[in-house]
Order: C-alpha cells, then sequence, then structure tokens
C-alpha cells in the first residue's frame, strides 16, 4: 500500500509512500484515504494525525501521477459525468478538509500541483527547510477551484 500508517501513542502518522516517483498522488492514495480517515476519526487513542511524505522520495508528493495510464482518465464521458458526485464527496481535498481531528502536514520536500493542495486542506502545516510549494495550473492571483475553495482561503483567514 503506498500510503502507510503508523501509530505512536496518540499520534496517527500518515506516510505517502511512492518514493520511485517522488511521492507522486494516485488514486490508490484516494482509495487509502478514503478508508483510513473514519477509523481515525473514530479511535478515541488518535488525537491529531499527521500526513507526510516519504524521505526516500525527496518530496511530500511532486503532484500527479502521471506515469499511472489510469490518472486523469474515464472510459467514457458518460462514466466521468457519472462519477462526479461520488469522485467530488470523496476526492482527498475533501476528506481531509472535512476530517474531525487535527491534521498536519510535514512537507518535506516538493509539494506540487495536488501535494501542494491537499497540504493546504491540512489545518496546520509545518515545512522543512528543502520545502518548495508549486501550482503549475495558477495564474497569479487565480487559485484553482480546490486551492481557494479549502486551503488558501483557510490560511487567509
Amino acid at each position: 500500500m503506498p500510503l502507510l500508517y503508523k501509530k505512536h501513542g496518540a499520534v496517527a502518522v500518515l506516510t505517502l509512500s511512492r518514493p520511485q516517483a517522488r511521492n507522486a498522488w494516485g488514486e490508490d492514495y484516494n482509495a487509502a484515504l478514503k478508508e483510513l480517515l473514519p477509523q481515525l476519526e473514530d479511535d478515541p487513542g488518535i488525537r491529531v494525525v499527521i500526513l507526510t511524505g516519504d524521505e526516500a522520495g525527496g518530496a511530500f508528493s511532486a503532484g500527479a501521477n502521471i506515469k499511472d495510464p489510469k490518472t486523469h482518465t474515464s472510459d467514457s464521458i458518460a462514466d466521468a459525468i457519472e462519477a462526479l458526485p461520488k469522485r467530488r464527496r470523496f476526492q482527498a481535498m475533501n476528506l481531509l478538509s472535512d476530517f474531525a481531528k487535527p491534521l498536519v502536514a510535514a512537507v518535506n520536500g516538493y509539494a506540487i500541483g495536488i501535494g501542494c493542495i491537499v497540504a493546504y486542506c491540512c489545518d496546520l502545516i509545518v515545512a522543512s527547510e528543502r520545502a518548495e510549494w508549486r501550482l503549475t495550473q495558477v495564474r497569479p492571483r487565480k487559485p484553482t477551484g480546490s486551492a481557494s475553495r479549502n486551503g488558501w482561503c483557510r490560511t487567509a483567514n
């Protein structure tokens, strides 16, 4: 599983682990978060969750896993439209933004594209000296829908 989970007392550590691709984000991360986050919310022994990237990858997350042929694809337009409500409800940004316990992004390298947006969806960001932020699809002062709706608005308040 590319999303590793370790429990240290009252702290849960979730590690994005796809080091050969700088922890590039894939649908498997969404699936693992969809499974793990409700369990962590229901566990009274967990008080805080830390989300970080595998040190071996040299990044928090270098964006979407474009080497995976299923990234950003659907079999048909009809399939994409039909899956849209469920995808919106269970996408990483919403799962993280709606998480009931404190969620800390420990950014230890590149946070690019969705990696950057995911970090912004956390309650607190702790960045190492190696942390770098990139939103390649953003023009100055024009954040994408997810970035503006979640992380950027929350950090600006």
